[in-house]
């Protein structure tokens, strides 16, 4: 009794631990990529009522959906991406959970048990194996339109198939115990079949065979099995049909020139999907198989995981059948990793069956710290990969918090505006997706601006600035902004501020003010751990001491012996 209570402490602890981690990295993961496209521009998300926000989802789920993108996830997004990302936060983690308790319910037929130890094994197992081995593993469980599209929809998917799944193990009316049920089932059968092109046939497959081993073993059909089964085949022709589905294909076919489509066309596009998904995922491939051959080992050598191989041709078959998701990937010019994610789902759940089922044979006669050592291991190991996810995810989150002000500041002078391209590179836990934003007319309309254009990083660059506002007002020329070194290393109190105008012929050096500015500090503070807050200056320049012309507006710092110096963008026309 004392132990069952022990062990559930241990599992509301470690499903908090879980949620709190996911909705960390969920904070620190920025709009990426398509969010931009999907997503209201900057200043309506701003000021949007209520009503207008769902006025405007409508429009643009009906744009999307007619135009480009009818699945499921795409409207997701669009509905997400216009309100408060907090919504999406929380509700994206509470679906990465449920996504590793449906794993569960796949591998092993049964609820999560709170008081039992293996299961808490079970659930370390499948946390570890998602992030050590799942491809595209950022763009799948934190990117807002990947989560939308893949996570979202292969957990709505592995709820359609729940019943399903059951039935492959015993003759059950699965719904005859929840009759109250039976009208939403029908409704998320139908959004089911709009989920993903790829993962729908496999689900279809899952069905068909069902419908089969019923009537070849003379069971009864349920008249919930023909509803359920017959509106998901609707959600299917819905998705293929849609004139979206068809205007995609087509750009697609003329992005990569393609002109005809034969028997050739779809060999070498087999060769290609099954060297990809080989590649991709080999790692993963040789654990299953290293398994599996011990799992028949030691079948051979203890009756009780014997007992349990009769249950292994299911597991099995639902591997096999998720191979369906990566074959129809022939009919798609290109390869996303992302789409493997419903094999590779399935090659977890196979894993933590055999892997479980291993472990709770040896577990009674383990010596308990061997078992003890075995746990932390999975703790150990989880954590070392929480701690890398979350460092990589809060560093480029940093990253994209300033570029968002580097366009903002820059907007407000020029409708053309240029940035740093990402330090952050493309992984598998986190894909900036910079080639998509690049030369993207969606990415200037969510900042409502011409071209923003991404060039090179200046590593000379030697100070951070930004000049707010340059006018002149009674014969005086105000210049205020504020201005740090790249590296502040040094005491940026002690600092003093001049700016030099530039023209073709002249050179005027003149002394700044320092002003407060506590939001520079506040801005920061995630890159810097220093206080800025005497960043700021003010220059007030006697027009009368200027030759007419154009000047360009330098940035001069000095502190001791040490001098920074910086050539801004900033221009300003004398013309008495």
């Amino acid at each position: 009794m004392k132990n069952s209570k022990v062990n559930m402490l241990n599992s509301v602890l470690l499903l908090i631990v879980f949620f709190v981690f996911l909705l960390v990295i969920n904070y620190n993961t920025p709009m990426i990529g398509e969010d931009f496209a999907l997503s209201p521009t900057l200043d309506a998300k701003q000021n949007l009522s209520f009503l207008d926000s769902l006025h405007w989802i409508v429009g643009r789920v009906h744009n999307q959906s007619m135009n480009w993108n009818a699945r499921l996830g795409e409207q997701l997004a669009i509905v997400f991406l216009t309100f408060n990302k907090d919504i999406f936060n929380i509700l994206n983690s509470l679906m990465t959970l449920i996504y590793g308790y449906l794993i569960f319910i796949y591998a092993f037929n049964r609820k999560f048990n709170l008081e039992n130890k293996s299961d808490i094994f079970s659930v370390l197992l499948i946390c570890l194996l998602n992030i050590a081995y799942m491809p595209a593993f950022g763009e799948i469980f934190f990117w807002e339109t990947g989560a939308t599209n893949y996570l979202w929809s292969l957990v709505i998917l592995l709820i359609f198939g729940l019943p399903y799944r059951r039935m492959l193990s015993q003759d059950e009316n699965f719904m005859s115990k929840y009759p109250k049920i039976l009208i939403p089932y029908y409704f998320l059968s139908f959004i089911s079949g709009m989920t993903n092109e790829n993962t729908v046939f496999a689900f279809a497959g899952l069905v068909f065979i069902v419908f089969l081993i019923r009537i070849f073993r003379k069971q009864q059909i349920y008249r919930w099995m023909y509803i359920s089964s017959a509106l998901y085949t609707l959600g299917i022709v819905y998705l293929l049909t849609s004139p979206s589905t068809k205007n995609r294909t087509n750009y697609y076919n003329e992005v990569f020139g393609i002109t005809e489509i034969n028997l050739g066309t779809y060999l070498a596009r087999f060769k290609n999907v099954t060297l990809s998904f080989l590649n991709t995922n080999r790692d993963i491939l040789i654990v299953f198989l290293v398994v599996l051959f011990l799992f028949f080992v030691f079948s051979k050598i203890n009756t009780s995981i014997k007992t349990k191989l009769h249950k292994l041709p299911v597991v099995l078959f639902l591997v096999l059948l998720s191979g369906a998701s990566v074959l129809v990937l022939i009919m798609a010019p290109y390869i996303e990793k992302r789409a493997f994610f419903l094999s590779i789902t399935m090659i977890i759940v196979a894993i933590t069956y055999m892997t479980v089922s291993i472990y709770n044979e040896f577990a009674n006669t383990l010596n308990r710290y061997i078992e003890l050592i075995v746990i932390i291991s999975l703790v150990g190991t989880s954590l070392l990969f929480g701690y890398k996810i979350y460092s990589v995810y809060y560093k480029f989150n940093n990253e994209a918090i300033l570029r968002n002000a580097q366009i903002i500041s820059a907007s407000v002078e020029s409708r053309v505006v240029n940035v740093e391209p990402y330090i952050t590179k493309t992984t598998r836990l986190l894909d900036p997706r910079e080639d998509y934003v690049k030369g993207n007319y969606q990415y200037y309309r969510y900042y409502n601006l011409d071209e923003i254009t991404i060039s090179p990083r200046n590593s000379d660059k030697e100070i951070l600035y930004n000049i707010e506002t340059k006018e002149i007002a009674n014969n005086t020329l105000k210049i205020k902004g504020w201005a740090f070194p790249n590296n502040p290393a040094f005491p940026t109190n002690l600092f003093r501020y001049s700016l030099i105008l530039n023209s073709d012929t002249k050179r005027y050096i003149y002394s700044a003010s320092v002003q407060q500015r506590p939001d520079v500090t506040e801005y920061f503070h995630k890159v810097y751990d220093i206080n800025l807050d005497n960043t700021g200056f003010l220059a007030e320049i006697p027009v009368s001491e200027l030759d007419n012309g154009i000047y360009k507006i330098e940035i001069l710092l000095e502190y001791d012996n040490k001098i920074f110096m910086q050539m801004t963008e900033h221009e300003i026309n004398i013309a008495k």
